[in-house]
């Protein structure tokens, strides 16, 4: 019986020799060759924590922990899966270790989110050939959630006792965005306490003219996991700085519009009087029927710019148009042209509207078609609904009746009618639907023959159907023509 040994890890050819001896005669040395393999076993890992399900794992300093082996003693790599869906883990690092217990720092991702659940395994390979290696099961974990936090600032400004509307989500700088996160927001002490949606609007008025109004409000995050809340106080002032005839218009969102600065803007169109008061004239084109003191003025869209230089001019503001030239001049049958026209909004002054401002302040955070909070079609479809649409439109009416013009004058054409005479919108803002058409600043393309084209919104008086009444209709006219406008002015919050 002959007993070989290798030489510690040999891998190849190997040979041995050997004698036979009775004691009395020996052979001759005899040659044995070998060839040698080792099996290369395959390395395994296992995972050490954070343990399966693990909840309010920190991303800024927990680790994820796993052990491997290899009973050959060869280097290991390891590449790290991390992801939101278990059948779709995306691959986080991969480094070379000894056969030793190992970690990886959360921290190296960058893209982690708080208050979520996530999957993650290991793969382990002997030495890189790719074909001995072994995965680890897959375990989840739910990062720490992260409290609501509120904006620092929280005092605004209610002008003149107005409404001050507050969409709370936007209030908040922080709040966890993943699956299962829903906000909750409680005005604390309210009468029982009630529980709004995060898609809620809360209207705040200040009370008794006071100076101001403290308003306490608690937002939860209502996630299973890792339940968290956070407290804050809302302070409403009082400002009775508008500029007289003016409603101030808050920042905000409706509808898909976005509005992100303030502004002031007129309670009712222009008028008559107010233009010949700034202008020096009342414009010719404006019918017999349609002449009033206090009923709107229209003009051509140059003239309303201009009127918005003058007036800025007259008050001691900046005026926020330029031009190079002017061909014609105020108040002539031909449109006062400015050449080479620019906007500074920069400016402190007066302007025309931009049409996603009119429509805006049109709206009142008001999403239906009509700031009453109807939708066009079939409405207005019986008598009711034209008696109600009158309620805040000078119109021509419908099928269904006539509209509020012709029921005061039924022995007329209908007409421009005096300003500020029926209900306003939720801004304070009178004949934004019906009597004259209203410029805006925002140009319509194409051209019309020639001239330059704008929007005109709000449907006036001579158009019957309730549909060009609308907040999103769009209709446009040209500059020679004559149509109502309203301004605005910038605001600070």
């Amino acid at each position: 019986e002959i007993t070989y040994e290798p030489r510690a890890n040999k891998n190849g050819n190997d040979f041995f020799r050997y004698q036979v001896s009775d004691g009395v005669s020996t052979s001759r040395l005899a040659t044995v060759s070998i060839t040698i393999k080792t099996i290369n076993d395959k390395p395994s890992v296992s995972l050490s924590g954070p343990a399966d399900g693990a909840t309010k794992v920190d991303i800024n300093s927990a680790e994820l922990s796993y052990s491997s082996s290899d009973v050959d003693g060869d280097q290991l790599s390891h590449t790290v899966f991390v992801g939101k869906d278990a059948s779709n883990l995306l691959r986080a690092a991969n480094a070379q270790d000894e056969i030793t217990a190992d970690s990886y720092a959360l921290s190296n991702f960058s893209s982690l989110e708080a208050g979520t659940k996530y999957y993650w395994a290991v793969v382990v390979e002997d030495n890189g050939t790719g074909t001995l290696k072994d995965t680890s099961g897959t375990r989840s974990f739910y990062t720490k959630n992260v409290s609501p936090q509120w904006r620092t600032n929280l005092s605004f400004c209610s002008y003149r006792n107005q409404v001050t509307r507050l969409y709370l989500p936007d209030l908040l700088t922080e709040k966890a965005t993943g699956s299962g996160h829903t906000l909750h927001f409680t005005i604390i002490g309210a009468a029982g306490a009630a529980t709004i949606s995060s898609d809620t609007l809360i209207w705040v008025r200040p009370y008794d003219n006071r100076a101001s109004k403290s308003i306490d409000v608690l937002v939860e995050d209502t996630w299973t996991i890792e339940p968290l809340s956070s407290e804050a106080t809302i302070t409403i002032a009082c400002d009775n700085s508008e500029p007289e005839g003016m409603r101030y218009i808050p920042a905000g969102r409706c509808a898909g519009i976005t509005i992100n600065e303030p502004f002031f803007m007129d309670t009712t169109e222009v008028t008559q009087k107010r233009f010949r008061d700034i202008m020096g004239f009342v414009p010719d084109g404006i019918g017999e029927n349609d002449r009033g003191e206090n009923k709107p003025v229209s003009t051509h869209w140059h003239d309303a710019v201009l009127y918005c230089n003058r007036k800025s001019e007259t008050e001691g503001l900046q005026k926020v148009y330029a031009y190079d030239q002017m061909i014609t001049y105020p108040g002539t049958p031909e449109c006062s042209l400015l050449v080479n026209l620019s906007v500074d909004y920069t400016k402190n002054g007066y302007r025309l509207c931009k049409r996603t401002e009119w429509t805006y302040a049109y709206r009142s955070f008001v999403a239906n078609d009509f700031f009453w909070g109807k939708d066009w079609s079939p409405y207005p479809a019986t008598i009711q609904d034209t008696l109600e649409v009158s309620q805040y439109a000078w119109w021509g009416g419908s099928d269904t009746g006539p509209g509020v013009c012709l029921i005061n004058k039924p022995d007329e054409t209908c007409c421009a009618q005096e300003v500020g005479k029926l209900k306003p919108n939720n801004f304070g803002l009178y004949d934004m639907a019906g009597n004259v058409f209203e410029w805006m600043w925002d140009r319509k393309y194409p051209d019309y023959e020639g001239y330059m084209m704008h929007y005109a919104l709000g449907g006036g008086f001579g158009w019957g159907g309730a549909k060009y009444m609308r907040a999103n209709h769009l209709n446009s006219n040209w500059d020679l023509a004559i149509v109502g406008f309203r301004i605005v002015r910038a605001a600070e919050e």
